[in-house]
């Protein structure tokens, strides 16, 4: 079992992580384009999300929690990319 300052420290560095991908979102997304980009986020979170539920090796499941966090709340599958999507109007 983690101890109480070893799981303070954790969340703070998901959202580091998450702050760096909220600066990389937007540049990537407009490489690969904003829906490719937020379905291949959300897809990979998907895995992510099976392997977290599967690990039993902490360090492991903390570096997914990690991935999947910034996957998710970052800037590549969160609102910033797929909301700015907008298909195009039936004809």
């Amino acid at each position: 079992m983690l101890e109480r300052a070893d799981r303070i420290v954790l969340l703070p560095i998901a959202q580091i992580f998450t702050a760096l991908a909220s600066l990389l979102g937007p540049v990537v997304a407009r490489h690969f384009g904003k829906l490719r980009t937020a379905v291949v986020a959300e897809l990979l979170s998907l895995l992510f999300l099976v392997t977290l539920g599967i690990e039993h090796r902490l360090e492991t499941a903390v570096v997914v929690f990690w991935i999947r966090a910034t996957l998710m709340r970052g800037g590549l599958a969160a609102p910033p990319a797929r909301s700015s999507w907008r298909p195009c109007p039936p004809p």
